[in-house]
């Protein structure tokens, strides 16, 4: 079932007397059961017509008609088409008092403007210094990748040595081979159980040096290697820590920047609108009394 429009939505001339306007509309609300507020502020805005539209929105400034409700965009036009009477004043004083606050105002918006100007330059200092501590992570980087390359390169001596250890103590033990071999060709006796007692403790004393003096020395590459290993990794955890903490103060900074600047301009905005509301009426009410 088609939805068919009883009348045709009255439009706000320049001449128009606007409660009358709006009495008109609220009618068409009625003939045309529209009872939604979506459909009512659509009517309303599509009644108001261009010009209308633009005085609309410069009223509900910072917001859009589109986000408030058909009473309160009808209040709004209303205050502006019929303002109210303002109160009865003697002498030029409570306006010399507007423009004087209006004065002390613009001032504020300048004092505002210029502490935005120095935010914006400390966080220019400050992504500088980020910068700067960027490339420092990388040479630390760079420092840790040579640290690890050299202890690549002694783990690799300490292998060598290590094989060279092995075939050292092979050529020891073929020796005693063969002097135990060159032993058991000699006369049988007490003086040959004491050549062999002595050539076996010489061999075990020698082993016995040489197995200590290669365990130290790996001992101590190895805890060469392991202390510089440490140092770099703590080093990068704890730098690493402190640029996350840093990153993190500096959005803290801004976000909290950004809000006290967002409410002072607020504040701002709302005194320059009110002055210019109560300058707009009494120019009216001196209209309409003249």
């Amino acid at each position: 079932m088609a939805f068919q429009i009883v009348g045709n939505v009255p439009q706000l001339n320049s001449g128009c007397n606007f409660e009358k306007w709006t009495k008109v509309l609220e009618a068409c609300f009625i003939s045309n059961d529209i009872a939604a507020e979506e459909k009512k502020r659509a009517w309303f805005i599509l009644g108001l017509g261009r010009e209308g539209y633009q005085t609309l929105r410069m009223l509900l400034l910072p917001a859009v008609p589109t986000d408030k409700m058909y009473e309160e965009c009808k209040e709004a036009l209303m205050g502006h088409f019929l303002p109210k009477p303002p109160r009865a004043s003697r002498g030029k004083e409570p306006e010399l008092k507007r423009a004087g606050s209006l004065s002390k105002d613009e001032g504020q918006v300048q004092n505002d403007k210029g502490q935005v100007q120095k935010d914006k330059g400390q966080m220019q200092k400050d992504k500088g210094q980020v910068q700067k501590d960027k490339g420092q992570v990388q040479k630390d980087t760079s420092q840790v990748q040579r640290d690890t390359s050299q202890v690549q390169r002694d783990t690799s001596q300490v292998q060598r040595d290590t094989s060279q250890v092995q075939y050292d103590t092979g050529q020891v033990q073929n020796d005693t081979g063969q002097v135990l071999r060159d032993n058991g060709q000699m006369q049988s006796g007490r003086s040959q159980r004491q050549r062999e007692i002595a050539i076996q403790r010489a061999t075990l004393a020698i082993q016995a040096a040489f197995r200590g003096m290669k365990i130290r020395r790996e001992i101590r590459n190895k805890q060469k290697a392991a202390t510089v290993i440490q140092a770099a990794c703590r080093r990068h955890r704890v730098y690493r820590q402190y640029k996350a903490m840093r990153l993190a103060a500096i959005i803290v900074q801004t976000h909290y920047r950004a809000h006290l600047q967002m409410e002072s301009d607020r504040k701002t905005y709302m005194k320059v609108r009110r002055s210019v509301v109560l300058l707009q009426a009494a120019y009216r009410g001196m209209l309409v009394r003249s």
